[in-house]
């Protein structure tokens, strides 16, 4: 397992997500952990386990690029769902 897959598995383990490879296929590691609180509440966990796959389907670029622009969109659908505009 590379450090990367464990880290991501960690984060995972966290929030209760099952799919650990959607979420490293599909968002940045890194911004997720920069912009979801660190201790999540059983309410926090389950918004963004709603919101989970959110991104754009039909865009091609970088993956990086694509990435990036799914955490972003993750990020803002879970803030909307929690209130928690502010971290």
């Amino acid at each position: 397992m590379k450090t990367s897959e464990n880290a991501y598995a960690t984060f995972c383990k966290k929030w209760e997500i099952e799919n650990v490879e959607k979420v490293e296929k599909l968002y940045d590691l890194e911004s997720l952990k920069a912009f979801l609180p660190d201790h999540p509440t059983e309410e926090d966990k389950a918004a963004l386990q709603s919101v989970l796959g959110a991104g754009f389907d039909h865009f091609y670029g970088y993956i990086d690029y694509q990435k990036s622009t799914n955490t972003f969109e993750l990020i803002m659908q879970w803030r909307e769902k929690t209130g928690k505009f502010e971290m």
